[in-house]
């Protein structure tokens, strides 16, 4: 089993390390440790920096969205442009959203708490899923991937129910509303009340510009961000076009770091280079703590 430990998850194997280590022609295992364990590591990569995390953008992108959002339901309501021309436009409007709810889960959406908290709020909300629900699941699968706890399992444990949870898509995250504190039940009570109340005053408004629009966003995050990073064709997929993940591996080496950033080439390398030249170094401590040199004990002479 090859070591690659990850910098900032160290339980978690890090995919990135060890496609660095194969492209250098070296393979570091558990019984034989080779030369990147202790060859030197470059000037270059050990004096990359490690890039800033900008939040703000995000914040910027969701206004943006949100004014684009209500230009198009003007439209569609005064019969300007055709229901399907309204259901394209949404996707990369309401993609926004979904990557403004994310990364306010992470404190990235904005550097101001306050703010990063009400794009939380507003914008998983608009998934009618409430922010604190939706926190602590998607962390909790941050820490848990994989296993029995991850809520997220919803989207790529097999079985024949799999096609239909993943139409249903953020919904499922409700199976862990049974976890969460009387406050967060009541909040997300709340929620669901306030899409309710919008749908039994404006039944067509709400259901066609906003529900309708909403589930297919809701399904297809579920295939592309839960999915397929876990499912049969995860390595392939992570291999040639991670970018339909929004970069999976790279978001959960370095979670704190937003989106927009993630999605930059130069920001991502250099996180990866970082994290190779860290794994070197671990993988330094490692060999001199598992192979220190015998000292035979002194023999005491028979009398």
């Amino acid at each position: 089993m090859v070591l690659a430990f990850d910098v900032f998850n160290p339980v978690r194997p890090n995919a990135h390390v060890e496609m660095l280590i194969q492209r250098s022609g070296f393979m570091c295992s558990e019984n034989s440790f080779s030369k990147v364990a202790t060859q030197p590591t470059s000037p270059s990569s050990a004096a990359t920096a490690k890039p800033r995390v900008e939040r703000g953008l995000t914040t910027i992108l969701f206004v943006a969205a949100v004014l684009l959002w209500g230009v198009g339901l003007t439209a569609l309501f005064s019969e300007k442009i055709q229901w399907t021309t309204y259901l394209f436009l949404c996707i990369p409007i309401h993609w926004l959203f979904l990557v403004a709810a994310h990364d306010a889960l992470h404190q990235s959406a904005h550097h101001n708490s306050k703010i990063n908290r009400l794009v939380g709020w507003l914008s998983n909300g608009f998934f009618l899923l409430a922010f604190p629900m939706i926190k602590r699941a998607h962390l909790l699968h941050h820490a848990k991937e994989g296993s029995s706890e991850d809520i997220e399992r919803f989207g790529y444990e097999r079985g024949w129910t799999l096609p239909i949870r993943l139409m249903l898509g953020m919904w499922c995250f409700y199976a862990f509303l049974p976890k969460c504190t009387r406050r967060v039940q009541f909040q997300s009570f709340l929620v669901l009340a306030f899409a309710g109340l919008a749908l039994a005053i404006r039944p067509y408004e709400v259901f066609w510009g906003w529900l309708v629009p909403m589930q297919v966003m809701s399904a297809l995050t579920a295939i592309c961000y839960i999915y397929l990073p876990h499912g049969p064709l995860a390595s392939w997929v992570q291999k040639y076009i991670p970018v339909i993940t929004g970069y999976h591996e790279d978001h959960h080496d370095a979670p704190a770091y937003p989106s927009h950033q993630i999605g930059d080439r130069k920001t991502r390398y250099a996180l990866r280079e970082i994290q190779a030249h860290s794994h070197n170094r671990q993988q330094s401590a490692i060999q001199k703590a598992t192979y220190q040199p015998q000292i035979a004990a002194p023999q005491v002479a028979a009398h």
